[in-house]
């Protein structure tokens, strides 16, 4: 029974070596936010949390789902959301879709019944991005606020790491 007992804690000893160590690299390479807004629902849910990698402007693409600080003065604290456009591009809401420079956008990400409010068309500048929430019925985003300047952009999400049921990429 001792040497059961004795392994038991070993056991356990080691796991929870092994997840401080792995819990440091990881605060070296990304930095973490909670999710705390429906505005990325069913995406991303209030009490996950993301894993964020450093970005700038130039490091974020279409569908890739940003953290920025919010461009609303007065307001201070990070949003989560997904860049639909980039500088240069025009973006617009017809019909219940997104076109991009008059292109549908295949927006697999979103449950099939979703539907993007019409909104006029808008030329994204240089420098900038527009987002939206994939909750498109309940987001603040660039339909409210404009686009986002790149100086804003904190970081690309990577991945999700809580809860750990549903641990990987989004």
């Amino acid at each position: 029974m001792r040497g059961r007992t004795r392994g038991a804690l070993i056991a356990v000893g080691l796991v929870a070596g092994l997840l401080l160590v792995a819990r440091i690299v990881a605060g070296l390479l990304f930095d973490g936010y909670d999710v705390v807004l429906e505005s990325m629902a069913p995406t991303l849910e209030p009490g996950e949390r993301v894993a964020v990698r450093d970005a700038d402007v130039d490091d974020v693409a279409p569908g890739d789902v940003i953290v920025f600080d919010t461009p609303v003065a007065g307001e201070d604290f990070k949003i989560i959301h997904r860049v639909v456009a980039v500088g240069g591009q025009q973006v617009e809401a017809r019909d219940g879709s997104v076109l991009v420079d008059g292109e549908p956008v295949e927006e697999g990400y979103l449950p099939e019944s979703t539907t993007t409010a019409d909104f006029e068309p808008v030329t994204v500048p240089d420098g900038q991005v527009f987002v939206l929430g994939d909750n498109r019925g309940d987001a603040r985003d660039s339909r409210f606020f404009g686009p986002v300047d790149g100086d804003l952009i904190v970081g690309r999400v990577v991945f999700r790491y809580w809860p750990l049921s549903d641990l990987g990429g989004i």
